[in-house]
């Protein structure tokens, strides 16, 4: 039984790694793969803070040196962000993880240890994305995305105030 989770960024760096998170979350994982032995996860790490630090440092950078931002670019720094947030994910669940950290879901892989750590691929792709594609590739039935907002919304809450929850919604 392989069960997939989008772990957004925001919650592993929402500025600074969060260790106490860290700590719970693979404590938590741990508790869950030991209650059933034919339990397996895979863990996609998103951006967090750093994607959004870099890829505005990047487009601040551009706009004064009259460098024409591309979008592939900002994409790039924002991957970057997520395979560091992989890289310690991974580390953080030691000998549980026994495979390198994926950066592309639709090669062959063959899954080792009893979890699999994977980050972003190439631009145009979401995270969220790529969790979907490796529960296809790996036969996972359930994709649960974790992040630091309670609902879907019409719209970015953070920056629309007539953004509207969805509280119910089907693919």
């Amino acid at each position: 039984m392989t069960k997939v989770l989008s772990v957004g960024g925001s919650i592993i760096v929402p500025e600074n790694p969060d260790t106490e998170f860290l700590t719970n979350f693979v404590n938590m994982v741990t508790e869950w793969l030991n209650a059933d032995k034919s339990r397996k996860l895979i863990l996609v790490a998103g951006g967090g803070a750093p994607a959004r630090v870099y890829q505005n440092a990047y487009k601040d950078v551009a706009g004064k040196t009259g460098v024409n931002a591309q979008s592939d670019a900002a994409d790039w720094i924002g991957i970057m962000a997520t395979r560091l947030n992989a890289q310690l994910l991974k580390a953080a669940c030691g000998s549980l993880c026994q495979n390198d950290v994926v950066y592309n879901p639709t090669v062959d892989i063959d899954f080792k240890g009893r979890i699999l750590v994977a980050a972003g691929w190439k631009p145009g792709f979401s995270t969220d994305n790529d969790a979907v594609l490796l529960a296809e590739k790996l036969g996972a039935k359930t994709v649960v995305n974790l992040s630091n907002i309670e609902k879907v919304y019409t719209d970015d809450p953070r920056k629309n105030p007539d953004a509207k929850p969805i509280d119910t919604i089907s693919w």
